[in-house]
């Protein structure tokens, strides 16, 4: 009974703590500077000549963007002069890279002897068989054939007129804030705080720098698409996950899918979790 005493406790701890919440999501929600359009599905520069559309909502952050041609003649992206800029460390976007496609192909053919039964006539009771075993001739070889393909990354991007190329490098942030007014580890509703930030003091200030050339004799175009974080916001998993049946032309799908409860393309998030020895804040 002593043993049992000192058992339960621990047993009772190992219950609770396989119930209790591990997963948690950091929130980023970032704000534009200069004249923008925040969509449902991107964040829109635009000019006379081009739109450039972003969707951060990735874990990290993706600051990749999509170029859009308005023009009838090609536009030429320079990714030689440009940069991610986050707190004023840049990034080129032009690697100089050689990237490699291969693909292979096996085909198998086999060959030996396979036994195969047959009854003899004449038996006398459906019930009782004997057999006796022919053998049958099959072959076998394998042949393999395969190519690779490698091509250099390009320095100039060609955006034909009316269309529109991604162009996609790095992530934003993978660290979570910490902060004396945010719990990392909220549990309840009432436990999940915001924490704001202005242009002055944001944790996370970034930007594309980005150079292109209208046409192949045009003159070189600057442009940055500049953010910062305005506010941080942690959940745990049942607070930032929920699971949604998917509906078309009035149709429900067969089974729920995940779906993030604060997504937005303005926002992007961290996942970490929690461990025995770490602290609330």
């Amino acid at each position: 009974m002593k043993i049992i005493r000192l058992l339960f406790p621990s047993v009772v701890g190992l219950i609770l703590a396989s119930c209790v919440t591990v997963n948690y999501f950091q929130v980023f929600k970032a704000v534009p500077v200069g004249e923008s359009v925040v969509l449902d599905d991107a964040v829109v520069f635009e000019n006379d000549q081009c739109r450039i559309l972003y969707n951060f909502w990735k874990e990290g952050g993706d600051i990749g963007f999509r170029f859009e041609n308005k023009m009838d003649d090609e536009i030429y992206i320079d990714l030689n002069e440009s940069y991610f800029v986050l707190n004023g460390v840049a990034r080129r976007y032009f690697q100089n890279r050689v990237f490699t496609y291969a693909t292979d192909r096996a085909l198998q053919r086999s060959r030996g002897f396979a036994p195969q039964k047959a009854s003899f006539a004449g038996d006398a009771s459906p019930s009782l068989h004997s057999y006796r075993i022919t053998p049958s001739m099959f072959s076998s070889e394998m042949t393999a054939s395969g190519y690779s393909v490698a091509f250099t990354e390009e320095e100039l991007v060609c955006v034909p007129g009316k269309t529109m190329v991604p162009v996609s490098e790095f992530s934003i942030s993978q660290n979570v804030i910490r902060d004396c007014d945010l719990l990392r580890f909220p549990l309840r509703s009432k436990d999940v705080k915001t924490k704001n930030y202005t242009r002055e003091n944001s944790p996370l200030v970034f930007s594309n720098r980005i150079v292109y050339y209208p046409g192949k004799s045009g003159l070189p175009v600057n442009v940055e698409n500049k953010f910062y974080v305005s506010s941080v916001t942690n959940y745990n998993d049942k607070q930032m996950v929920e699971y949604k049946y998917e509906e078309f032309c009035g149709q429900k799908s067969p089974n729920k899918k995940v779906a993030f409860r604060h997504e937005g393309p303005d926002r992007f998030f961290v996942k970490y979790m929690k461990t025995p020895d770490s602290m609330r804040r």
